[in-house]
């Protein structure tokens, strides 16, 4: 990959993408995208607070908004995939791709947040713990299921979540 046609925003102090132009703010992001042409703008969001998620997610929307950018493609790159922020990215501002892995950033139709959205659960759900961590939940069960990340990405992550028995009989 040609290292400078990238725009990587990543609020961690050891980031996790290697490669491309590094910013650490959303301002310094937004600035940079508008000055200068790049290949792909990559939002990470990992390892970072949920106030820090929500900002983040926020500057993707205002990045797809622009209409110097709209051949730029997008992509937040995540842990796990997550049915929340799923949704807000998948908002009718445009295409923004979802990427899991930092070693397999690829922009397709597959993984755009709109066809990443559809494959996770409608009963999961988010139980904020402390300003950097969340609990997952299983609202089909009252919310009283907490579902583990191997459990998520094995199941309420993808299409296979329409045979779990919670969803076949939610309790809600």
């Amino acid at each position: 990959m040609d290292e400078g046609r990238y725009l990587v925003c990543d609020f961690n102090d050891d980031p996790i993408i290697t490669i491309g132009i590094h910013t650490r703010s959303c301002i310094e992001c937004f600035e940079e995208a508008l000055r200068n042409s790049y290949h792909t703008i990559i939002v990470s969001l990992y390892d970072i607070t949920l106030a820090q998620r929500c900002e983040l997610v926020e500057l993707c929307k205002a990045l797809r908004r622009q209409k110097e950018l709209k051949n730029t493609p997008i992509l937040a790159l995540m842990a796990v995939p997550q049915r929340n922020i799923l949704e807000d990215l998948h908002a009718d501002i445009g295409p923004i791709h979802v990427a899991f892995d930092p070693d397999h950033l690829t922009i397709s139709e597959n993984n755009l947040a709109s066809s990443q959205v559809r494959r996770c659960c409608r009963y999961l759900g988010y139980i904020d713990y402390d300003e950097s961590r969340e609990m997952v939940v299983c609202r089909a069960y009252l919310s009283r299921l907490v579902l583990g990340k191997q459990k998520q990405i094995a199941l309420c992550t993808t299409e296979s979540h329409v045979k779990c028995e919670y969803y076949l009989h939610p309790r809600s």
